[in-house]
């Protein structure tokens, strides 16, 4: 992923099957990111069953925002 971020290239991790985490130094390096609900908690900690749980401004999710 860094090899590749540092190239130009577009990154896009699928976290598929569930990891237990990620490394953080991985984040900084990702244009995307595509967990789906059980991938997204497991890696956040966070209940994501509806579209609300996933707006929800509470949870704790800004760590993993990918940015450009």
């Amino acid at each position: 992923m860094k090899l590749a971020y540092e190239r130009g290239k577009i990154t896009i991790l699928n976290p598929a099957p569930a990891p237990e985490s990620i490394p953080e130094d991985i984040y900084p390096c990702l244009h995307y990111i595509t967990p789906n609900e059980t991938e997204l908690q497991k890696l956040t900690g966070c209940r994501v069953a509806t579209l609300e749980d996933a707006a929800d401004p509470a949870q704790p999710r800004d760590r993993y925002m990918v940015r450009p």
